[in-house]
């Protein structure tokens, strides 16, 4: 309910135009530092998404669920934004595809889209991608520091299930890292596996990042 009116009000002060995104998060935040559950994280997702969605819509919600009792209607007039979904599992892909209007995936490549994603929600929803990259002229040094940094997502049940499916053991081995042509390239290969949306986070020195988002507006035109 809180999600939906902060949502619609956005909605509201703008004139439309915001997309949400949510997602089943990860238990060492929901349940270490919430103290929520996180015993059926599609079960909830699926639960929250039956709620969420048709309080979007302007509708009167009557639920009484697992997780969630609801009898209400919202009033906030809005249009409803797009919905998202962060979601990299087989179900949670399949549950993105029938009640949001999109996938948003990180910690991929494109292979993973093209091979485990993109098979599942089908191709009439949006398919988002972060897309991390790094300009480095000496990538294999850049990728084994960013190993170390980025050990503790690849630790994370979720993240290290989806590594498993591309055959990665680290979410440094997703980073593309090179010249402005090794970025590009992998871009594009992204779009040819279905991505509809690619969000570039670049790292590096902060010109190293400028470029990069020059380099993207570039592509992108």
């Amino acid at each position: 309910m809180t999600t939906a009116t902060e949502a619609l009000t956005v909605q509201a002060a703008t004139g439309g135009g915001l997309t949400l995104g949510v997602g089943p998060s990860h238990a060492w935040y929901i349940q270490d530092q919430l103290g929520i559950p996180y015993t059926s994280p599609v079960r909830h997702t699926r639960e929250y998404l039956t709620v969420l969605r048709p309080l979007l819509n302007g509708e009167h919600v009557r639920h009484s669920g697992e997780f969630f009792t609801v009898d209400t209607k919202l009033d906030v007039t809005a249009p409803p934004p797009r919905l998202l979904m962060a979601a990299l599992g087989p179900r949670m892909l399949e549950l993105a595809r029938e009640l949001t209007d999109g996938v948003v995936t990180t910690w991929v490549t494109p292979e993973l889209i093209a091979e485990h994603v993109a098979p599942r929600v089908g191709t009439d929803i949006r398919i988002v991608v972060q897309v991390i990259t790094m300009l480095s002229t000496e990538p294999d040094r850049a990728r084994e520091n960013l190993a170390r940094d980025f050990a503790a997502v690849g630790d994370m049940p979720a993240y290290h299930a989806s590594l498993g499916r591309a055959g990665l053991s680290s979410p440094a081995d997703t980073v593309v890292i090179g010249d402005e042509t090794t970025i590009t390239n992998a871009l594009a290969r992204f779009r040819d596996a279905g991505a509809t949306d690619v969000v570039v986070s670049p790292l590096g020195t902060s010109a190293d990042r400028a470029r990069t988002l020059d380099l993207v507006g570039s592509f992108s035109r």
